[in-house]
């Protein structure tokens, strides 16, 4: 079984997978650093591309998931909103003096525009914080914590759109793009190249099995009516492992 865990994000650096040129040019703590916040950007790209697929790209698409489950798709897509939204949060992480941490965010990232004076980079790290600003506040008052004011209505969170959300996660890829072209001779692409089974290949299989389900009436009443009761039988018939959980009760 494979779980979140599994997949090839980087939750624990192996230091094998930085480059000896990178510890050279930024020293070891920094390219750990600057490794990790990379590797968050890729996730980030990807679980934005996965919602933009399946709720960004028609109506048809999203009238597709609704007339299968619209609870269900509404729960996927409200889960892949927060979660791109408290990633953008995290890079705007600057942590709280009194708390002895050290949050994986841009603001890493000036040491590295310290190292050179660069000051392009350092306007690169500024707009991306800039335009990041308002996962922020959905974070402290709707996502990672609740906050009472918004719940009663008295307060309003700052406007969040899929372009704002589109511009600042370009905006942070324009932050390492700028360390990669300049410092390190190398041009990142940030953006996932998509794999066979995407989130496309996923809507294909629910659209062929929209159609198989909504014939099956037909095909069961056209089985009953020619006898063929055991082919009947095997119409809505399906493996013990799609079992519905029953409902908890208190």
């Amino acid at each position: 079984m494979h779980t979140l865990l599994e997949v090839s994000f980087v939750e624990w650096l192996n230091m094998d997978d930085i480059p000896d040129k990178h510890v050279e040019e930024f020293g070891e703590q920094i390219a750990k650093e600057f490794h990790l916040l990379k590797s968050d950007l890729f996730e980030l790209r990807l679980m934005w591309r996965s919602y933009r697929e399946l709720f960004g790209k028609n109506k048809e698409r999203v009238e597709l998931l609704n007339s299968i489950s619209g609870s269900f798709a509404q729960t996927i897509e409200i889960s892949l909103w927060e979660s791109v939204l408290i990633r953008l949060r995290r890079f705007n992480d600057e942590g709280a003096s009194r708390i002895k941490r050290r949050p994986l965010s841009l603001g890493l990232l000036r040491e590295i525009s310290k190292q050179t004076n660069d000051q392009e980079l350092r306007k690169l790290i500024q707009e991306a914080k800039t335009k990041a600003a308002f996962a922020k506040n959905w974070s402290d008052k709707r996502i990672a914590h609740s906050d009472y004011d918004y719940r009663m209505g008295s307060v309003k969170l700052e406007s969040a759109s899929r372009q704002k959300v589109t511009d600042a996660i370009d905006a942070i890829a324009a932050v390492i793009k700028r360390i990669g072209s300049e410092r390190l001779d190398t041009h990142y692409v940030t953006h996932p190249v998509s794999a066979l089974k995407d989130e496309t290949f996923v809507l294909k299989l629910l659209l062929d099995g929209k159609k198989g389900w909504d014939a099956k009436p037909d095909l069961a009443r056209s089985l009953i009516k020619n006898g063929d009761y055991e082919a009947y039988k095997e119409v809505y018939k399906y493996p013990s492992w799609l079992d519905r959980t029953p409902d908890e009760h208190d």
